[in-house]
């Protein structure tokens, strides 16, 4: 109804991030645009960046990232890689959680000045290079600006599919930072990253007869209660089709009966007390992704084909194409391997990237 007052006007919603009342094909049915933003308290826990688009992504729907990047240090690591890893996984345009810079080094107003900039100051410290972060920003905008057109064009080509079922979502709840089925689909997400096969998230709202059928794994995690059977159907489909579906340790056994185990379980997230709002987090994930990835390698590596192959598992790749066309992305996560010890003397883990020179090939399964 309120759409003839203003029909120049687009609704938009965040769903919000992580909530576990909220689930995306209801809560985003009748926006028009996606919004990606969470609410983290400056630190935002890893991983983030590239699940959103893929978790609260609807399709036909225009989804924007809105990020937390207060912490970058001036160099970019950390504007330059989340900004990547949102725009590798579909996210469309990026909007700001935070002024640009979000603090003035230079500001000396009192926090009653009513000037909002003024929550946030620095003490004048030449070792600092945080006034950069503008250049920064406009350098990213200026480089990606002249490609959007084709940006919006592009479209998956992930060859391994994350299955997301309602019904699990549904009864999900709290724990610690977020609900304990969300975490463990996100454990298997992260881990896919890092294996170099990254899985794109189906929900059950948007499956066709074939739509399983395209890739070449499917993963089903953290599956305790009986499937829908739409989810079931288009699992069985996909079996006789000749892919793999792969399912994990924290799923009831007697409801996966027919599809291979994976011999790990994706516990580790949601076991952990706190991982929103703290840099530590940033030493301890990438950890628990590690001590899955030789069993997902082992499964993976048989039956679907990575967009790329390269030593480095902090190196993350993603495909997108159109038409004949493949294009690989490349972002760099590649950490500074110091303890918090020393780099919290001068930064924060979740800005502090290593310069890397990695060698990458292409899959040989189509040109690009």
């Amino acid at each position: 109804k309120l759409r003839p007052l203003a029909p120049q006007l687009k609704p938009a919603s965040a769903c919000p991030y992580r909530n576990v009342d909220s689930y995306p094909p209801l809560t985003l049915k009748d926006v028009d645009e996606v919004d990606l933003q969470a609410q983290w308290e400056q630190v935002p826990p890893p991983y983030y960046a590239p699940y959103g688009p893929d978790f609260y992504k609807r399709p036909g729907k225009p989804a924007w990232f809105h990020p937390e990047l207060p912490n970058d240090f001036g160099n970019g690591d950390q504007i330059l890689s989340t900004s990547f890893q949102a725009l590798m996984r579909g996210a469309d345009s990026i909007g700001f959680a935070n002024l640009v810079p979000g603090r003035d080094p230079q500001l000396r107003r009192p926090p009653t000045s009513g000037d909002p900039r003024s929550n946030f100051p620095l003490a004048d410290d030449p070792r600092s290079g945080y006034a950069g972060t503008t250049s920064v920003h406009r350098a990213l905008a200026a480089a990606l600006r002249p490609y959007a057109p084709w940006l919006f064009r592009l479209q998956p080509r992930d060859r391994v599919a994350l299955v997301v079922s309602g019904r699990m979502l549904r009864i999900d709840d709290w724990k610690h930072d977020t609900g304990t089925h969300f975490a463990r689909l996100l454990e298997a997400y992260a881990s896919c990253l890092h294996a170099h096969h990254p899985a794109r998230c189906v929900f059950v709202e948007d499956l066709q007869p074939d739509t399983l059928t395209k890739f070449q794994a499917v993963l089903v995690v953290g599956q305790r209660v009986d499937m829908e059977p739409i989810l079931a159907e288009a699992l069985k489909r996909a079996k006789a089709k000749g892919v793999a579906v792969f399912y994990d340790g924290t799923c009831r056994a007697s409801l996966v009966k027919g599809f291979t185990p994976l011999g790990i379980a994706f516990d580790k997230f949601a076991k952990d007390p706190h991982w929103a709002g703290e840099d530590a987090a940033y030493w301890r994930f990438p950890r628990y992704c590690r001590s899955n990835l030789p069993a997902l390698k082992r499964a993976l590596d048989k039956v679907a084909t990575p967009p790329a192959v390269l030593d480095n598992d902090e190196v993350f790749v993603s495909e997108r194409g159109e038409r004949a066309g493949r294009f690989l992305f490349v972002a760099n996560n590649h950490t500074v391997p110091l303890e918090p010890g020393q780099l919290w003397r001068m930064t924060l883990k979740i800005t502090s990237l290593v310069p890397m020179q990695v060698p990458v090939k292409m899959a040989a399964d189509g040109q690009a």
